[in-house]
């Protein structure tokens, strides 16, 4: 996997290059936040770390042009700062990012970012946003009425990020002769229920596979992005 790394502290830029290098990355460098875009281009990157305490606007800026080229749509992209104010932290998150790694930096953190890095790792990975698994406390669910049978299904909510969620559901759901969706079903009114809170969403079937069942968003209003940002952000391991 090649990984490219700007980052304007030089003892974290050899640590976090070296700690690439020993488990077998391809880390590239390069100490000019203006250049990153044109060095993306022609390298076939699978990763990119930045450091945005020194270019915040332009991080998020950065983020939001690489997103809009479809070439980088698979592209894992983290950010490394301090930990991040709530505001900030939403507009990367809406930007796209896939996690952050906060300052200072430690083994453990690195641990955390590689195993990150492995599995997102897989040919067909298209997903570009931040997803956090809820605590088991927060009772996650979503329910979402069936178009062929009519009936509510609620199905227990495994991971959860802005593009969409994925669930378990159950075998009975899923038969030929009872089965609740299928593929490409666009589902209106989902409701998410997370914590004491509840989302509307219309979503989109994108996969079924071996009890789990994965929705992506449609058109998901600026209110409820928000009320997702703020459970995302709460669900965070973000402590410097």
């Amino acid at each position: 996997m090649k990984v490219l790394l700007f980052e304007t502290n030089r003892s974290l830029h050899l640590f976090i290059r070296n700690s690439l290098v020993e488990r077998g990355y391809h880390p590239v460098t390069t100490d000019d936040f203006a250049y990153i875009r044109e060095q993306l281009e022609p390298k076939n990157f699978e990763a990119l770390i930045i450091d945005c305490t020194r270019y915040p606007q332009e991080t998020i800026d950065l983020i939001h042009t690489i997103r809009e080229v479809d070439l980088y749509f698979s592209l894992k992209i983290y950010i490394a700062s301090p930990k991040p104010s709530r505001d900030y932290a939403f507009n990367l998150i809406k930007a796209g990012i896939d996690g952050f790694i906060v300052k200072p930096f430690n083994q453990s953190k690195f641990n955390t970012l590689f195993n990150s890095l492995v599995e997102s790792s897989f040919t067909g990975d298209r997903r570009r946003y931040i997803r956090i698994k809820p605590d088991v406390s927060d009772n996650a669910c979503i329910q979402a009425v069936s178009p062929y049978t009519g009936l509510p299904v609620e199905m227990e909510i495994i991971n959860l990020s802005l593009g969409g969620i994925a669930a378990l559901i159950s075998s009975e759901n899923i038969s030929p002769k009872k089965q609740a969706f299928r593929k490409n079903d666009v589902i209106r009114n989902c409701k998410l229920y997370l914590r004491n809170t509840v989302v509307v969403a219309k979503t989109m079937v994108v996969v079924m596979i071996k009890g789990r069942i994965g929705f992506r968003f449609i058109d998901l209003e600026e209110n409820s992005k928000n009320i997702l940002c703020n459970y995302i952000f709460d669900s965070l391991d973000l402590e410097e």
